[in-house]
């Protein structure tokens, strides 16, 4: 499995944007500094990785699919745990919402 070091790609796709660090900063609603301090992060929570994803129009969501070995897959049952049990502040919770026959 690739390690992906979140922020650092973050930084990338807002460059390659042309999209100020002011802007990014008003856009998810955060400081400069704090903007700065998810570049440096190497996981990040999913409902900000939500939020960053819509206003670079990038799926960051898909990166760590592709990162993830072929031979890998996880499923989890969505009817059997809630969203919050699945994803803490730093991490990534990729959900299947489809049922697994038991």
């Amino acid at each position: 499995m690739k390690n992906i070091h979140i922020g650092s790609l973050i930084y990338r796709i807002v460059k390659e944007r042309k999209i100020s660090i002011t802007d990014f900063a008003r856009a998810i609603h955060y400081s400069r500094s704090n903007v700065y301090s998810i570049f440096n992060r190497q996981s990040i929570n999913r409902e900000l990785l939500k939020t960053i994803s819509k206003v670079l129009n990038y799926n960051f969501e898909a990166v760590y699919l592709e990162s993830m070995p072929r031979n890998f897959l996880v499923v989890i049952k969505t009817n059997e745990l809630k969203l919050n049990e699945l994803a803490s502040d730093n991490s990534v919770a990729i959900i299947l919402s489809q049922e697994v026959s038991k």
